[in-house]
């Protein structure tokens, strides 16, 4: 074999070990180091609109010089988009018959 055939298989081998050492890093950092949060510890779950966002809307309407009549659509269309998040949420932990653990 000649040296240029030697280099290339180098090349290919250093090439390859590296992918190798990525994808399994990858999975090591997803699944060990920072595995998937319960949905009860999600973000999203924290937001829920409930009577203690009444004083964050009070807030935003004073801030932005809302009307009353404002501040109630406001708060009509967060109880709404509230609604269809948890619905879309507890819809899309079970799929075909498979719960998920998120």
């Amino acid at each position: 074999m000649s040296n240029a055939k030697h280099l290339i298989h180098a090349a290919i081998g250093a090439v390859s070990i590296l992918a190798i050492g990525v994808v399994l890093g990858v999975l090591l950092d997803r699944v060990v180091l920072h595995p998937r949060a319960s949905a009860a510890d999600h973000p999203s779950a924290a937001l829920a609109l409930d009577a203690s966002h009444d004083g964050f809307i009070r807030e935003l309407s004073a801030d932005l010089g809302l009307t009353a009549e404002q501040a109630s659509k406001v708060h009509e269309i967060l109880s709404r988009h509230q609604a269809a998040v948890n619905d879309a949420s507890s819809s899309r932990n079970s799929v075909i018959g498979f719960t998920f653990g998120y």
